[in-house]
This record gives structure tokens, C-alpha cells and sequence, in this order.
């Protein structure tokens, strides 16, 4: 799904497979919109490593993703891993009151990659779910506890709920618990 504004809303966008380089979401590629109450599941993109490849769940560089579901989504690659991100890679934009969860990807930078963006009251399940992160806001965010190496090498700005497994590595940032 391409979007550049207007609203996509109730839909499921899951099954998808795609093999490729220079994949900018093969779910959802969105610069703008508002995406509501949709679930982008089980989706896997198998590429060859390079930069740009993912995710297999969200490309945002603006809008609105409110009411999602982004989960279980996969990239896989044959190369060196350079991919970023199995569920949302976002650099602009907000996602709020959404569940992030069981994404994966060969990093394992699982459920987000980020450049910029806010995440808002949103839920992130999954193993290091916040790395290589940076100018990334969270607000309100609830961490479930088999979060581990959150904000691996990310400079994150925010206040979590709960409590993760562990931290491993932030670069800076101030991350404040509710």
C-alpha cells in the first residue's frame, strides 16, 4: 500500500512476500495519511542487504499510523546483514496507540528503526526492539519485559512503561520511567 495522504482504514494487509533490494516497506509505504486500526502482519521480504532494504511491516517518512497492529513481520537476507527494522522503519511522522511485536529481521533491530518520528502510547513487544535508533521521541510507551538490549547504539528521547530485560549500549538521550 502506497500512501501520500487521504486514509486507509479497517484493513488487513498481511501474507505479502516479496524478494528485492530497495524495498521501502513492502506493507505500507507512507509519506503522508492517516492509517488507521489496521493490522500489517506475517509479511516476509527476503533481499540481497542493502541499506535501504526494509521493513517488511511500515516505511514512514510522515502521517499518521494510529490503531495499528504491526507483528510478526520478517526480513531476511542472503548478504551482509544491512537491513534495519522488521516492523516499522520510520523517519518522520507519528505512530501512536499501536502494538509493535514479534518483528524480525537479521539484526534483530526487530520491532523499529528509526530517523526521526514519535511513537505515542504505543506497545513493543520483541527482542531488541529500539536499536540503532536515532531522534526518535517515545511518549508513553509500554515495554513488555522480554524486551532485551533496548536502545542498542540509539539516541532516544522519552518516558517508557513497565520495565525492560535490559540496555545495552545507548549512544545518549534521557529515557525517563512512568
Amino acid at each position: 500500500l502506497k500512501m501520500t495522504g487521504g486514509r486507509f482504514a479497517d484493513g488487513r494487509i498481511t501474507g505479502l512476500y516479496g524478494k528485492s533490494s530497495n524495498v521501502y516497506g513492502l506493507g505500507v509505504n507512507m509519506t503522508g495519511g492517516t492509517l488507521l486500526r489496521t493490522e500489517i502482519a506475517r509479511n516476509l521480504l527476503e533481499t540481497s542487504g542493502t541499506s535501504h532494504d526494509g521493513p517488511a511491516g511500515v516505511y514512514m517518512t510522515g502521517g499518521l499510523v494510529d490503531s495499528c497492529r504491526i507483528v510478526s513481520n520478517t526480513v531476511s537476507t542472503s548478504s551482509s546483514p544491512r537491513t534495519h527494522g522488521g516492523g516499522l522503519k520510520i523517519t518522520g511522522g507519528t505512530v501512536k496507540n499501536t502494538l509493535i511485536a514479534w518483528n524480525t529481521d537479521y539484526q534483530r533491530t526487530a520491532g523499529v528503526f528509526a530517523t526521526g518520528g514519535t511513537l505515542e502510547n504505543c506497545t513493543i513487544i520483541g527482542t531488541q526492539p529500539l536499536c540503532y535508533c536515532k531522534g526518535l521521541v517515545l511518549e508513553d510507551c509500554t515495554f513488555d519485559t522480554s524486551c532485551d538490549r533496548c536502545f542498542e547504539k540509539s539516541q532516544v528521547e522519552g518516558t517508557i512503561i513497565g520495565k525492560v530485560s535490559s540496555v545495552e549500549e545507548p549512544v545518549y538521550g534521557e529515557i525517563r520511567y512512568k
